[in-house]
């Protein structure tokens, strides 16, 4: 469940090595997603997404990755706890993936502003189930 162990995995693998998920990331579950969302709105380089829920978890880290990537609006609702907001190092990597697109990722404490003029509402559980381990 470790992306270390999956990067040795596949350093050292003969065979394609494909990660459905680990601790930091989630990328079959967010192509998928991703996939349906283009199914039923079209194009997709206009859309805000409002993502509600705990977002420390590697299905949000995608998440925004993916919004990152693609230049699109994306907020972030979760409470105002570090037990629930983004890791840092994640943060930080939203950052550098935007320096090249019009995307705005935004962490946000308040769900009724971040579901305002929202294309998709995306929400998760309110507390990661890894973290009840």
């Amino acid at each position: 469940y470790k992306r270390q162990d999956i990067w040795d995995l596949a350093k050292y693998a003969d065979v394609p090595v494909i990660n459905m998920l680990d601790d930091f990331a989630h990328p079959c579950q967010i192509l998928g997603d991703f996939q349906t969302i283009k199914e039923k709105k079209g194009n997709i380089d206009t859309l805000k997404i409002s993502y509600f829920g705990d977002a420390y978890n590697n299905v949000t880290y995608d998440l925004m990755r993916m919004c990152a990537i693609f230049g699109l609006k994306l907020d972030v609702a979760c409470p105002d706890n570090p037990e629930y907001s983004p890791e840092q190092i994640v943060l930080d990597e939203i950052t550098e993936l935007s320096k090249n697109t019009s995307a705005e990722v935004r962490i946000i404490h308040n769900a009724i502003k971040a579901a305002q003029e929202s294309d998709i509402i995306y929400t998760d559980v309110n507390r990661s189930l890894s973290s009840l381990s």
